[in-house]
Formats: C-alpha cells, structure tokens, sequence
C-alpha cells in the first residue's frame, strides 16, 4: 500500500504486510507476521512469530 506524500506535513509511504499461519496436528498452529515501512528516508522492519499450542 502506498500512502501519498502530504506537503509539509508527512512524505510518501510504503507500507506491506504480510501474515502466514500454518495448522499443526490437533488444534496447534505456528505463524508469522512482517510488517515493513518505508518512507521519508527512512525504513521500519517488524515481525512476531506467535504460536497456538492447546494440549489436552
């Protein structure tokens, strides 16, 4: 997604977003999410990886 500069108040900015989930045997599942920015000269990389383990 790309966010349009406003003049004088933010520059231009690219974002994307990515999540990725994968079902495990019995009700567990394993992820990821990235996230990235970038803009103004300047650029943001996050990601988490969560997981789901439900014993029983």
């Amino acid at each position: 997604m790309r966010a349009k500069e406003v003049t004088d108040i933010a520059p231009q900015n690219d974002f994307a977003v990515v999540r990725v989930r994968q079902e495990l045997s019995g009700r567990s599942s394993v992820g990821m999410l990235l996230v990235n920015r970038n803009g103004g000269g300047t650029g943001n990389q996050t990601y988490t990886v969560p997981q789901t383990d439900v014993g029983g």
